[in-house]
């Protein structure tokens, strides 16, 4: 007895269970056209029974936005899912979207490659959803269903004539401009005789791809570029069918005119989505093209993709529901049951459903999607490519101006290397390698007999840096061609850096070293050169060993109707690190000034410290342009190339001029002393200079203040000029008073 209830009592919790357990509620949304559109009710209805046949405790309750109880459109629908995505919120578990909107949604969409049977995928993988479901390797959405546009021709009034469905626009034009001469003659004046399809909308841009796809030379051609003859032989194709045979008002005609006359046989040739019902004097085939057999159809419909932020239980029920809407048996149902197309298209061998359609038609279709990867914001990308569009149409606009247009929208421009794409890159390009042979073959002069002495200011290992820092920085300008990217940002900010220090140290080395008066310091200095270049080397790897961590954006340049480039942005670490890289050179530059100040009239050295003040004001002077320039808004991609890299260009040729090509000229115009104009009657002034320093008697300072003091030592090191008697083991200096009578031999 005991036994029998216990059984009972199992019996009785198992069935309090099965009633108790709740059903997955799945909240769907979805944007339809019109009352009547109600496509998606069929294939969640079909899931619904599907789930309830089978015990499947999941339920898709779909919530629909049209016309008659929202305002919303195509992509106000679009932008309120992705809000709603942005926010990740749980209020939606299935999307019913666009085809057009994966790459929009790919961030928020769950990758159905990663949660659904590889199988399953592998339906889709061969069909037109591989290029509207995904988006950078990552499966979006599966598509519900698709739509195809076709040719839809009057075959009452081609039998009339004795002509044939047209292959090719040509074939097209000819045809109806025959019979619009024959039926005008007859009095017939209200024939259609094409429609274009290029109403104030979306659509447009669907008809657009398709006359451009179209002119390719072979059905296994791609997409014609812009810039390509093909797209500007479509775009006057197009403009001459419009002036030939219909008009831009019948271009601009929106879908309920088009429909009109689909249900009237009012027309000749009209292009639209393939539909079910039609005149019976109209006779479907593909749409035409440049050469017979290659066609084009931009590909509409609608995907369905799960919401990413959705519990594991919901994500568990949409995967489910959405395996089997777009499974085999699922898709063929739904076609017998709707208006709609399947994307698998082993579907058109079925006999129920090429009995409602003309298969023959549907597997010819060469489809294409629309160019929803190509921008950030595809709606944005649409309306402007329909704008260009429209000027040419239906305001005369020039068709190669208006393919560059469009190119511009979404192409991002850099300098090329080839004279044929970018003529200022060739010419710099030839200008800078010319510039480093120059450097490199005219080293030879350090060992021709009567060029040696010219050189003797600077020790060989000296020159060998001088040398290197000129090929590093002019070697910059090389990561100015092609497309942008960080490690070009990194390598550019690199080798600027050890280039600038290659150039200073040495200068900072030796003007410490001819210093007239030694201490510890300066001492340990010019006995341990390595070491002291060593240091700052040392301070430059660790500088720009921090740069291999991310230090720069790559940011878009956006240039209203103009041509859209990229630049380096440093982001927030390496603002802070150009910042340290440009505190160390401003620091040894003040040092290198402050020296060059001490030293000015050595006669002994005075040349090389006019020849080095040369140099440093080149420095100076590039350093004020490149900051001026960085908050130019200069908007032109050839431009900022050139400026930079001619303020390259002449820094280093300065550079090497003053340190370096001024002593070779000496030699070459075979005088001892030169007398070029920046260094003229060096000798001369100098003598004036040890003279007014013999004479300063009239300078007056406070020796009991601090800074007065500091200030007269700093006047005695600049007046000096290595020729006064030496008294002691220091120099002596020009004898000046002071406020307390005081004097200083």
């Amino acid at each position: 007895m005991r036994f029998i209830n216990l059984y009972f009592l199992i019996l009785y919790s198992l069935l309090i269970y099965e009633k108790c357990k709740a059903t997955v509620e799945l909240r769907a949304i979805a944007l339809t056209y019109s009352e009547k559109e109600k496509n998606f009710l069929p294939i969640t209805n079909q899931f619904n029974e599907y789930a309830k046949e089978n015990n499947i405790d999941i339920r898709i309750d779909v919530q629909l936005y049209s016309p008659t109880n929202s305002s919303l459109n195509v992509n106000d629908y679009g932008t309120e899912i992705e809000v709603l995505m942005k926010k990740k919120s749980e209020k939606y578990d299935l999307i019913f979207y666009d085809t057009m909107y994966s790459p929009r949604y790919a961030p928020y969409f769950l990758d159905l490659s990663k949660h659904m049977p590889k199988e399953h995928i592998d339906m889709y993988k061969n069909t037109i959803a591989n290029k509207t479901c995904t988006y950078q390797g990552k499966w979006v959405g599966l598509p519900l269903s698709v739509g195809y546009e076709i040719l839809y021709s009057n075959f009452s009034l081609l039998e009339k004539y004795g002509k044939k469905i047209p292959e090719t626009w040509d074939e097209l034009l000819e045809t109806a401009k025959y019979i619009k001469e024959m039926e005008e003659k007859e009095g017939n004046n209200n024939v259609l005789y094409y429609n274009g399809l290029f109403p104030l909308y979306e659509t447009a841009i669907c008809s657009f791809q398709e006359f451009i796809h179209s002119y390719r030379e072979t059905i296994e051609s791609p997409y014609p570029d812009y810039s390509s003859p093909e797209a500007l032989n479509a775009l006057n194709k197009l403009k001459e069918i419009m002036n030939e045979i219909s008009s831009g008002e019948t271009f601009k005609s929106n879908d309920p005119i088009t429909l009109g006359a689909i249900y009237s046989g009012n027309a000749l040739f009209l292009k639209y989505w393939y539909i079910g019902t039609v005149h019976s004097s109209f006779k479907r085939s593909i749409i035409p093209g440049r050469n017979k057999g290659v066609s084009a159809s931009t590909v509409g419909g609608t995907n369905i993709g799960i919401n990413g932020y959705i519990s594991e239980e919901k994500k568990k029920a949409a995967l489910e529901a959405l395996e089997y809407m777009t499974s085999l048996e699922g898709q063929r149902k739904y076609m017998h049951e709707s208006t709609e197309f399947s994307a698998l298209t082993e579907l058109y061998d079925d006999e129920i459903v090429c009995k409602k359609y003309d298969c023959n038609i549907l597997k010819k279709i060469q489809l294409i999607p629309r160019p929803s990867s190509v921008a950030k914001n595809y709606d944005e990308y649409s309306t402007q490519i329909r704008n260009y569009l429209y000027d040419f149409l239906y305001n005369g606009a020039d068709a190669s101006k208006t393919l560059e247009a469009m190119n511009d929208i979404v192409k991002i421009y850099n300098i090329s290397i080839y004279p044929s794409e970018s003529k200022e890159g060739f010419t710099i390009l030839l200008v800078t390698i010319g510039a480093i042979v120059l450097i490199l073959l005219s080293s030879v002069f350090f060992f021709i007999k009567k060029f040696k002495s010219h050189f003797s200011f600077f020790s060989i290992d000296s020159w060998v840096i001088f040398f290197l820092s000129f090929i590093v920085i002019i070697s910059s300008i090389f990561t100015e061609y092609g497309e942008v990217t960080e490690n070009k940002c990194q390598i550019r900010m690199i080798l600027n850096t050890f280039g600038c220090s290659f150039l200073y140290i040495p200068i900072l080395y030796k003007l410490i070293t001819t210093f007239p008066e030694k201490n510890r310091f300066f001492n340990w200095i010019e006995n341990s050169k390595f070491s002291f270049y060593l240091i700052f080397t040392l301070i430059d790897i660790f500088l720009c060993g921090l740069t291999f961590i991310s230090t720069h954006n790559i940011i878009d340049i956006n240039v209203k109707e103009g041509k859209k480039y990229r630049l380096c942005e440093a982001n927030s670490f390496g603002t802070v690190l150009l910042s340290l890289i440009f505190a160390e050179k401003i620091i040894i530059g003040i040092l290198i000034a402050f020296m060059l100040f001490l030293e000015w009239n050595i006669i002994k050295i005075n040349r090389e410290i006019k020849l080095i003040t040369c140099t440093f004001y080149v420095n100076i002077l590039s350093g004020i342009v490149l900051i001026i320039m960085k908050y130019m808004d200069l908007n032109n991609y050839k431009a900022h190339f050139l400026i930079y890299t001619i303020i390259n260009l002449v820094y280093v040729l300065s550079c090497y001029f003053f340190m370096y090509g001024v002593r070779i000229f000496d030699v070459i115009i075979k005088k001892k002393e030169p007398k070029l104009k920046f260094i003229k009657q060096a000798g001369t002034v100098n003598s004036t200079l040890t003279e007014r320093s013999k004479n300063s008697s009239t300078i007056n300072y406070d020796t009991n203040s601090k800074f007065g003091s500091m200030t007269l030592k700093v006047l005695q090191y600049h007046y000096f000029t290595g020729e006064e008697t030496k008294t002691t083991d220091d120099f002596s200096v020009p004898s000046m008073s002071f406020t307390n009578g005081e004097s200083l031999k």
